[in-house]
């Protein structure tokens, strides 16, 4: 939370300047993430790209306990994004299930063709915020109230 602060009271500071600068950081190369959720849920490793247009490229691997199972998925999307201070807003207009398991058992097509159905109506109206707490040419940390998520270069 004090690093929070600190990342807030220099953009106040610093104004447009600074904007532009994490705006320059953020996007001059894809980041290589770890989320890590704040309610016991499974993370996430994540590939996020934000794109100088405005467009987003996200790739996702997530493995998920399921009692004494454990399903993994692998999905990507495809969005936009705008900065505004230190306020990352982001919308998913499209996704693709990628591959899938259970147990380390690939699912058959038909399987993954209804988790497809099942995700893509989910993530295709996702929405959402993420501040940044802190930024550099190569590390990213990204605090969301459910989840803190890392990244790097």
């Amino acid at each position: 939370m004090f690093r929070s602060m600190l990342v807030a009271a220099a953009v106040v500071v610093v104004g447009a300047p600074a904007h532009a600068q994490t705006s320059d950081e953020l996007t001059s190369a894809a980041w290589s993430c770890r989320m890590t959720s704040l309610l016991d849920e499974p993370g996430m490793d994540a590939n996020l790209a934000f794109n100088a247009d405005g467009s987003l490229e996200g790739w996702f691997y997530v493995e998920v306990p399921d009692g004494g199972d454990v399903i993994s998925l692998e999905f990507s999307i495809l969005g936009s994004w705008t900065l505004d201070g230190a306020v990352i807003s982001s919308a998913v207009t499209e996704s693709e299930v990628l591959a899938g398991s259970h147990n380390g058992e690939p699912f058959t097509p038909e399987e993954l063709a209804e988790m497809a159905d099942g995700m893509g109506d989910a993530l295709s109206s996702l929405s959402g915020e993420s501040t940044i707490a802190y930024i550099s040419p190569r590390a990213l940390v990204l605090d969301e109230v459910e989840a803190s998520i890392s990244c790097w270069r």
